[in-house]
């Protein structure tokens, strides 16, 4: 070998010498041992060219055995690599648990835990429970998004699974949508808890709530949106599904009538929260009774939501909030009738509220406070109003603890364009109203019933979603609220700075709706996107 390999460096050496000119000076009696030995030198070249490529190939293996078992090692000396796979799982569920993100991606938790070494992945596909929930996100998929979610839905066996999917791609996707959107249907027997944002597919809204093959014998939590425009007639909301277990309903672009409907069928419904879309003409004989509904949210026209409540007895109700729009600038003959209606629902259903959120001008009625007798259970009250408007008649009902006597926490939400100095008068008159209430409840005897008040929140925010900001306040309203809390009072918030620091801060409008939505009902987050 090594003599042909000296041959070949000599013939290799005698070709590359001949320049072009030599070459033009042979002869064609010179060329065929010329081609001969170059043949020769390059088959010699291949020869080790190949007898090289293997040895790196060799040595490329044993690297990477090598590494493989120093891996091992390494992994072995850490304490994680050495729980039993009991423990292992509970570690990654916390992980699971932990993670918000998109579940059709390569960094979802359980396809990164399957990932990172055998035994993992072992554990991991054998393990239902952490291939639950499913996120869905259409606007950011995959390559193969319908192969990774039959995957999804085969590793996790027969587990009860939660699905939160936001259906919103680019009309180019919806083929891809609409697959993704028939495999949830296919597994309805599955879902625990389903919350769907279609936005603007109404095609496929109509396809689930006129479905009659669908059983959600499983369901617990539904919440369904979708944006229609006001010509757009829809199918009669979840009223045809097969829920009988449906504790918790969450739904838009439903009327009053539908909604009495949906809770006359909804037997167990426990949590709502309803955004009604229109008016409708009730039978006066058509009141609808839900003997477990616990918690009501209602959003829409004021008009609607006052209608509604003449039709409605809910006996276990401990939560009801009220949000129209615009519900800081509701003249005070609307409010008087809403005030009328809350009473005359109260009165048929005599429930026992806890938490009550209304608009502020619900209190601004010049009535007597017996008209608030009905509503002396509530605990949590939530007001909204806006910096210029006048709170006046709010104060001063609310100065009386005859009002409410059992009102323990209040949270007061101030919508401003710019901060004006009414909102710093009006602070110190509240302040006022709960001091004269803390000292009313606690002169008074035993034997009158009376709470007193425990805890404040006051936040002030933007209008139209923008984020909250500090308030500034004075070195009086700072001393008054510093000696309250000595005294007792709760300040959901802080001081500091000179500044009043809200509760939610980093958080706007819609989101602390949605945040006191779903600690009530002891959801936690749905939709976060």
């Amino acid at each position: 070998m090594s003599n042909r390999a000296s041959e070949s460096n000599t013939i290799e050496g005698t070709f590359m010498t001949h320049d072009i000119a030599e070459l033009r000076s042979l002869t064609l009696n010179d060329l065929p041992d010329i081609i001969k030995q170059t043949e020769l030198g390059v088959e010699a070249l291949e020869a080790k060219e190949a007898e090289l490529e293997g040895a790196w190939i060799e040595a490329r293996r044993q690297r990477l055995q090598m590494r493989s078992t120093l891996n091992s090692y390494r992994n072995y000396a850490t304490f994680i690599f050495r729980l039993p796979n009991e423990l292992l799982v509970l570690v990654f569920e916390r992980c699971v648990d932990t993670y918000t993100g998109h579940t059709l991606s390569k960094h979802a938790i359980p396809w990164v835990l399957a990932q990172t070494c055998r035994r993992w992945r072992h554990v991991v596909l054998r393990t239902p429970s952490l291939w639950n929930p499913i996120r869905i996100d259409t606007r950011r998929l995959p390559q193969s998004p319908i192969q990774m979610m039959k995957s999804w839905l085969e590793r996790s066996q027969t587990v009860l699974l939660s699905c939160t999917a936001l259906i919103d791609a680019p009309p180019s996707e919806a083929d891809v949508e609409e697959q993704i959107f028939q495999q949830v249907l296919a597994h309805s027997h599955r879902w625990g808890h389903l919350a769907i944002e279609l936005r603007a597919r109404c095609d496929l809204y109509y396809r689930f709530a006129s479905a009659k093959h669908l059983f959600f014998s499983n369901l617990r939590s539904l919440h369904i949106f979708v944006e229609a425009p006001p010509s757009y007639t829809i199918a009669p909301p979840v009223l045809n599904l097969s829920a009988p277990s449906l504790s918790n309903l969450e739904i838009s672009f439903v009327t009053s009538k539908k909604f009495l409907e949906i809770i006359n069928a909804l037997t167990v419904l426990e949590n709502c929260h309803l955004s009604i879309s229109s008016g409708f003409i009730l039978d006066v004989q058509m009141v609808a009774f839900s003997p477990s509904l616990r918690y009501l949210e209602v959003l829409g026209p004021l008009s609607n939501m006052i209608n509604l409540l003449y039709y409605i007895s809910t006996p276990s109700l401990l939560r009801l909030f009220l949000s129209p729009p615009d519900c800081s600038t509701i003249p005070s003959v609307a409010a008087h009738r809403l005030l009328q209606s809350v009473v005359s629902f109260q009165t048929r259903s005599q429930c026992r509220l806890r938490r009550l959120r209304v608009p502020i001008t619900f209190f601004t009625s010049n009535t007597s406070p017996r008209n608030f007798d009905c509503l002396s259970s509530v605990q949590e009250l939530h007001v909204c109003l806006e910096a210029h408007n006048s709170h006046q008649c709010f104060i001063q009902n609310l100065r009386n603890i005859d009002v409410l006597p059992h009102l323990k926490e209040m949270h007061v939400l101030v919508l401003y364009d710019r901060v004006e100095e009414t909102f710093r008068f009006f602070l110190s008159q509240f302040l006022d109203m709960v001091e004269l209430r803390r000292r009313s409840a606690k002169s008074r005897s035993s034997r009158q019933s009376s709470v007193m008040l425990e805890s404040i929140e006051i936040d002030m925010i933007r209008k139209y979603g923008r984020p909250k900001v500090s308030i500034s306040i004075n070195y009086t309203i700072s001393a008054r609220l510093a000696r309250l809390q000595r005294e007792g009072l709760t300040l959901l918030g802080g001081v500091r700075d000179g500044k009043l620091h809200p509760f939610h801060s980093s958080l706007n409008y819609w989101d602390i709706e949605k945040h006191e939505k779903r600690w009530s009902q002891g959801l936690g987050g749905v939709i976060s996107w």
